[in-house]
């Protein structure tokens, strides 16, 4: 089916540079070395909260008080973050070494995946065949909230709350795991100039 795309003359447009016109909806095939980005780190940690909310014990002003090393809380993040566990949240990837002069970012929807095994195959030298969803321009103006990866399906209004202060969460935790991110990572924003691209296939 992707070879049928790609042959298809004018369907996909495959290794796009600076001087390729893209418009949202396009067809790209772009190749680059994908990394999870640290948005989608605390978008775990965040699902985790949660959970923890549905439960008769925790309530929102205990949540935020929490320590990483608090239980269940603890046992929750190494049953995600260590047994990979599969969680019905879309993940933010950065391609880089793409021929584009703008950041590239991939929206992997959380029905992709089809078991941990190719939950772990998200990472490294890959091509990635998707649909242009966002064009990001530079500037002042240029970004784009974090919150559909951070706070996937929390309430609107429960999401403007957690995001007054979510660069301070998402620093936390990337410093709790010694995790080793560019300094301008995706923490609430993207920041342009950018395009996000929606996966349809990784390989």
């Amino acid at each position: 089916m992707i070879d049928a795309l790609i042959n298809d003359a004018g369907a996909v447009k495959v290794d796009p540079d600076g001087e390729t016109p893209l418009v949202r909806d396009d067809l790209v095939q772009i190749e680059g070395t994908t990394r999870i980005t640290a948005a989608s780190l605390a978008g775990k940690m965040f699902f985790i909260l949660r959970r923890l909310m549905d439960t008769v014990e925790a309530d929102l002003d205990s949540l935020r008080n929490l320590e990483i090393a608090d239980l269940p809380f603890a046992e929750q993040l190494q049953q995600v973050y260590l047994r990979n566990e599969l969680l019905p949240i879309p993940t933010l990837l950065e391609l880089t070494g793409s021929n584009l002069p703008q950041k590239v970012y991939i929206n992997v929807p959380p029905d992709h995946f089809l078991g941990e095994a190719s939950a772990n195959r998200i990472e490294g030298e890959l091509r990635v065949l998707g649909s242009v969803s966002r064009l990001i321009p530079g500037g002042s103006d240029g970004y784009l909230s974090a919150e559909q990866w951070l706070l996937h399906d929390w309430e609107h209004m429960m999401r403007r709350f957690m995001m007054l202060d979510v660069d301070d969460h998402v620093r936390e935790l990337v410093s709790h795991f010694n995790l080793d991110l560019p300094t301008e990572d995706v923490h609430s924003h993207i920041a342009g100039p950018a395009i996000i691209v929606d996966a349809i296939g990784l390989y």
